[in-house]
C-alpha cells in the first residue's frame, strides 16, 4: 500500500485532498509529519466547525463533513512492530524534541490492560497506533513482546515519562496544561507540580466530567499550552487525544491514565520494591480489591500472546 501514499498535504489543497480520498474510499497516508498534521487538522475543523464546512462545501458543490482516515505512513509499519523499543531516557529526549517540532504530536503507553481492549475496539486500536510514541507501560508488556521474539528494551511507564518530560519542560520554561480525574484533583496536581518543578508554567487545568469536547478544546488552545496530560482512562483519553489534538494548538499530548490523582497526592504508587520486581500491578490490586475485574485482561493478555506465539512458529 505504500504506493498509495499521499505526499504531501502541501501540494495540495488539504480539503481538496481529503476530498478526493474520501469519495474514492481510500484513507489519507501521509509521509511528512507536516503532512500528516495539516490533513488531520483540516478534518477535524470541517468536523467540528460546521460553518466552514458548509462554506467549503457550497463552494465545492459537494458533501464533506470529515470522513477521511488520516494516518502517518508509519502507522501501517507500527501495526507490525507495536511498541517503540526505547529506553526511559530515549524516550523522554523523543518527548522533549517532539515539543520542538511544528504540529501536534501524541504519546500513549499502553498496558497489558490497554492491549486487550484495543484488540476488541477497532477505533482504540486506530488510536494507539496513529501515537508518535507508543510507550510500553508495565512489566507485562515487556514479558509478552519477549515471548514472540520482538523484546523491549525496558518497560516505561507513563508516570515516569511524565516526571522526564516535566524536568526538561522545566528547564526550558515550557507550559503544561492538566485534563481529567475528579474536580479539583487538577488543581491540587498543579500545586505539587509547580513545587516540585520551580521552572514549569502550568497553563490551566479542567477535570474530566464534561460531556462535551469544544469548551475544552477552546480552554486548552486559549491557554497557549505547549503540552497536555489527558488523563481520562483508556480508551476515552486515546481516542480524545487522536480527534481533539491539532485542535489544540498544543504540541504535545499524553494520555497518562490515573497519574493525576497520584501527582495530587490522592493515591499512592506502589513502593520501588514492587514497582523494580514486576509486581505494582499486585499492589495497586491489594490498595483497591475492585480493580479485579480490569485485572482479569492480565491472564487474557497472556493467552493472546500464546496464541500469537504459536501462529508464528
Amino acid at each position: 500500500m505504500l504506493h498509495q501514499l499521499l505526499c504531501c498535504a502541501s501540494c495540495y489543497d488539504a480539503l481538496t485532498a481529503l476530498l478526493l480520498l474520501f469519495f474514492s474510499g481510500s484513507p489519507a497516508y501521509a509521509s511528512l509529519p507536516l503532512c500528516s498534521n495539516t490533513l488531520r487538522s483540516t478534518k477535524i475543523t470541517t468536523a467540528i466547525h460546521t460553518k466552514i464546512a458548509d462554506t467549503a462545501n457550497r463552494y465545492l458543490e459537494l458533501d464533506y463533513h470529515g470522513g477521511t482516515e488520516v494516518l502517518h505512513y508509519l502507522t501501517m509499519l507500527r501495526d507490525r512492530v507495536g511498541f517503540d523499543n526505547l529506553t526511559m531516557a530515549e524516550a523522554v529526549a523523543a518527548g522533549a524534541r517532539l515539543l520542538k517540532e511544528e504540529g501536534c504530536h501524541y504519546v500513549v503507553t499502553p498496558n497489558p490492560e490497554i492491549v486487550e481492549v484495543c484488540r476488541e475496539n477497532p477505533a482504540a486500536m486506530q488510536a494507539v497506533n496513529g501515537a508518535d510514541l507508543v510507550l510500553p507501560d508495565g512489566i507485562g508488556v515487556v514479558k509478552g513482546a519477549a515471548m514472540l521474539g520482538t523484546p523491549l528494551k525496558e518497560k516505561t511507564p507513563g508516570i515516569e515519562f511524565a516526571a522526564g518530560l516535566m524536568g526538561k519542560m522545566a528547564e526550558r520554561g515550557r507550559s503544561l496544561y492538566l485534563l481529567g480525574a475528579k474536580p479539583g484533583v487538577a488543581d491540587l496536581a498543579a500545586e505539587r507540580l509547580q513545587k516540585q518543578y520551580p521552572g514549569l508554567k502550568i497553563a490551566g487545568t479542567h477535570d474530566g466530567y464534561f460531556k462535551e469536547d469544544a469548551p475544552v478544546v477552546e480552554a486548552i488552545r486559549e491557554s497557549g499550552a505547549d503540552c497536555v496530560f489527558v488523563c481520562l482512562g483508556a480508551p476515552k483519553q486515546e481516542l480524545w487525544m487522536a480527534r481533539n489534538g491539532p485542535a489544540t494548538g498544543a504540541h504535545v499530548l499524553c494520555g497518562l491514565g490515573g497519574s493525576l490523582d497520584v501527582f495530587a497526592g490522592t493515591v499512592e504508587r506502589a513502593p520501588k520494591f514492587w514497582s523494580d520486581h514486576g509486581l505494582e500491578w499486585f499492589y495497586r490490586l491489594c490498595k483497591e480489591p475492585k480493580r479485579i475485574g480490569r485485572m482479569m485482561k492480565l491472564p487474557l493478555f497472556l493467552v493472546h500472546v500464546r496464541q500469537e506465539k504459536g501462529k508464528r512458529k
